[in-house]
């Protein structure tokens, strides 16, 4: 018979943890720790072994977020990323699948490796499935992207994958990005707070009134200012930031 009982087990008694983003922890003293499957190099400890405990990363810094990739049917969280606290640079280390970590190569590494496109960074998230990050740049809110784009998700206007950060089509201050499903990203514009969106469209999700995939960012057809945007699978949320009604 089963218990229906759940213990908890403490990782780390000795640190503080801020943010979980599938298998890599930030503390509240800005270290990054990773554990479980390690074949690609995902945990970042120079080291290609399995882990049944955290371990820090093996470049030593104080980060302010942290990302993860996730590709079924493969070593899941397979391509990780951290901001560094200090400068605001990305630095990306695991499995390199379409370019996935950014440093303009296409090889796996182990340990954390600068983006080739140095600059300071306020946020990074994954692009949902698939290896690609996205990026707000901290100076001029604009997004950049790299990695796998089969579905036009880096939205720089072509479906080529890109092992280097490139800036999205409609280039502007944007405050906040989100993304979801196979391959679909939404930004909120900063200064309008409309919703711009691009990537997979198999159900609509852009809100564009088509189900035609876009490789570069379209505005969705109910304008307005949203404070908040959401993707699941193939369906989009979004607050709308005047009354806090909720639209998809």
């Amino acid at each position: 018979m089963c218990s229906s009982d759940l213990t908890l087990i403490p990782l780390l008694n000795s640190a503080t943890f801020t943010k979980i983003v599938n298998n890599i922890f930030l503390d509240s003293a800005g270290n990054a720790w990773c554990t479980g499957s390690d074949g690609v190099g995902s945990l970042g400890d120079n080291a290609t072994a399995d882990q049944s405990s955290l371990v820090s990363i093996a470049r030593p810094g104080s980060y302010k977020d942290i990302a993860a990739t996730y590709l079924p049917n493969s070593d899941p969280y397979v391509a990780c990323a951290a901001i560094d606290g200090a400068t605001g640079n990305i630095w990306t280390w695991g499995q390199n699948l379409g370019g996935a970590l950014g440093n303009n190569t296409l090889t796996n590494t182990s340990s954390p490796v600068s983006i080739a496109r140095l600059g300071s960074y306020s946020s990074i998230i994954s692009g949902g499935y698939g290896g690609n990050f996205i990026a707000i740049e901290a100076s001029t809110g604009n997004v950049y992207s790299w990695g796998i784009n089969g579905n036009g998700q880096l939205g720089n206007n072509t479906l080529t994958n890109t092992s280097s950060p490139v800036s999205i089509a409609r280039s502007t201050s944007y405050s906040a990005v989100a993304a979801g499903g196979m391959g679909t990203v939404a930004y909120i514009d900063g200064a309008t707070g409309n919703i711009w969106m691009t990537g997979r469209n198999s159900a609509g999700q852009l809100g564009d009134n088509t189900k035609t995939g876009k490789s570069s960012p379209v505005s969705i057809k109910r304008a307005a200012s949203y404070k908040a945007v959401a993707i699941a699978d193939e369906t989009t949320y979004a607050i709308d930031a005047s009354d806090g009604s909720l639209w998809a």
